[in-house]
């Protein structure tokens, strides 16, 4: 999440409390060996 934080603070001057909601809004997602963002069978 520290690369997240650091991401929107060099687009947004934000105090640290702003910035903690945010990046409280952004879930991590982790995807196992040979799977893909879109789901079998749909078309980007």
């Amino acid at each position: 999440m520290q690369e997240l934080t650091a991401y929107i603070q060099n687009f947004f001057a934000l105090v640290p409390d702003e910035l903690e909601i945010i990046a409280s809004k952004f879930v991590p997602l982790e995807l196992e060996k040979g799977d893909y963002y879109l789901k079998q069978g749909r078309y980007c």
